[in-house]
């Protein structure tokens, strides 16, 4: 349906937002991200428990699997419900791992990470249109 002037803009479903403004949206997300794997690279670098050695990689993983997610959203206009399945996963992993830290200094970076996972959770909900 072609919209003149006098009709407005032609009509768009707002669940799915243009792939180019989808990508803008989610940038700060991307970005979130990125001091998520530096800050656990930090982590596992400072840890002096060899045995948390695979949680950090199950970690390292679900922060990959996120990333993949959050890709699909940002090129497909795929849903965000993965994204956050993968989010709330990461962020049980994350809180694991805080709980049984022997070193307080450490916890900054637990906060930073956890607080970098719920702005990405929520930047991805705002941009899909499935926030609040």
């Amino acid at each position: 349906m072609k919209a003149d002037k006098a009709d407005g803009p032609a009509l768009r479903s707002p669940a799915v937002p243009d792939v180019p403004d989808l990508q803008r949206d989610i940038a700060p997300a991307f970005a979130a991200l990125d001091v998520c794997d530096r800050d656990l690279e930090r982590l596992d670098g400072m840890c002096c428990d060899p045995g948390r050695s695979p949680q950090m990689r199950d970690l390292a993983a679900a922060l990959a699997a996120i990333r993949g997610s959050v890709s699909e959203v940002a090129s497909a206009g795929a849903g965000a419900g993965d994204t956050i399945a993968h989010v709330e996963e990461a962020g049980a992993m994350l809180g694991r791992l805080q709980v049984t830290c022997c070193a307080p200094p450490r916890m900054a970076l637990y906060a930073q990470m956890l607080e970098n996972l719920t702005k990405l959770q929520s930047t991805v909900a705002r941009a899909t249109g499935t926030g609040h």
